[in-house]
């Protein structure tokens, strides 16, 4: 049971390393921290998709109480919308491991970020580059400069006391990341993740979209984790809505999954919330695809709850399934893979 256990724990563990990407967005006096401050890039447009091959492998723990693991899969990025110089969408890591146990990790973000994972914006690579000196005053190493035709790099490495930890970005002139890795070591064991980027495409969103008026409402849900067929409960996150900026929803989040109560912030646009698809989408088939991984995104009848069901696959496996009201598009409730279980979420009414 406890080498069950240190296995699930470092799968969480390289899920949430591969989804945060990069020690360097943490630093509070990150000049990258003002990429949503310049001017998005020409390439970047609603509907830009960039996907990723996604590789992260690790160990934790000693001798007989040691375990390794290793997840396969894609980071897909999905613009949806932009407002001035921010730039909102999806983020999906959908990664397997050898032995086909699926995770899903998704968020509706903001995504001109120095965690965002698809470009760095090279003016303020170079103002890094500038300050390197500081940097290192307080241990963080900054590296970076041209490695081949239209072909830069940008490697930060951060100390703790037990931590080291290295990210490395080739990016070319546009800011588009072409390769990305991250290593991290530690006294417990250490994690290391690749992606290289395989493609860019556009997926197909109707134009002239409001907020759908349930973007406006607050919303709690229950969560559960199901294993081997049994359920137990995880905890709860509200939404609650603080206002709208155009076509960008605002909520703060508060979280309690039985570690304490966290708070934080999230958005929703025109097409994708937190807890709601605008209407007009469940009348969309399919809603996204992206036919060059076999990322799908379709509705699939009705479900227990009377709402439409949303699946998600990729590659054909499905990954995670969602039921939405098909009047205001509120999410009903919904089920998705993660470190080979399943989490049950349904709203609170």
């Amino acid at each position: 049971m406890k080498k069950i256990s240190l296995f699930i724990k470092l799968l969480l563990i390289l899920i949430l390393m591969i989804s945060t990407k990069t020690s360097f967005s943490q630093l509070t006096s990150n000049p990258l921290q003002k990429e949503a401050l310049m001017p998005i890039p020409s390439w970047v447009k609603e509907g830009v998709c960039l996907v990723y091959k996604t590789e992260v492998g690790g160990r934790v723990g000693a001798g007989s109480e040691s375990s390794a693991a290793a997840l396969m899969g894609y980071s897909i990025y999905i613009v949806t919308s932009i407002q001035g110089n921010k730039v909102y969408g999806f983020r999906y890591e959908i990664l397997s491991t050898m032995r086909g146990e699926w995770s899903i990790n998704q968020n509706f973000t903001l995504l001109n970020t120095p965690a965002s994972g698809f470009y760095l914006h090279p003016k303020l690579v170079e103002q890094a580059l500038r300050d390197r000196a500081l940097y290192a005053q307080s241990g963080i190493i900054v590296e970076g400069g041209p490695i081949g035709k239209d072909l830069y790099y940008f490697a930060v490495t951060t100390r703790t006391q037990d931590e080291i930890t290295t990210t490395m970005n080739q990016f070319n002139s546009e800011g588009i990341i072409q390769k990305s890795t991250i290593t991290r070591k530690n006294p417990n064991g250490a994690e290391a993740g690749n992606r290289v980027l395989i493609g860019m495409y556009n997926v197909s969103l109707p134009k002239g979209l409001t907020l759908p008026q349930i973007a406006r409402t607050s919303v709690s849900y229950y969560y559960s984790s199901i294993i081997m067929g049994m359920a137990s409960p995880m905890g709860t996150t509200s939404f609650r809505f603080i206002g709208e900026e155009g076509k960008i929803a605002n909520y703060e989040t508060i979280s309690n999954m039985g570690y304490g109560t966290s708070t934080g912030r999230t958005v929703g646009d025109v097409y994708f919330g937190p807890f709601y698809i605008n209407p007009t989408l469940l009348r969309k088939t399919p809603i996204i695809s992206i036919p060059q991984i076999g990322f799908s995104m379709n509705t699939a009848g009705y479900g227990q709850m009377g709402g439409i069901l949303v699946n998600i696959s990729i590659s054909g496996q499905p990954v995670a399934q969602y039921e939405f009201d098909p009047n205001t598009g509120l999410l009903l409730n919904g089920s998705f893979y993660y470190t080979g279980n399943i989490i049950y979420l349904e709203v609170q009414k």
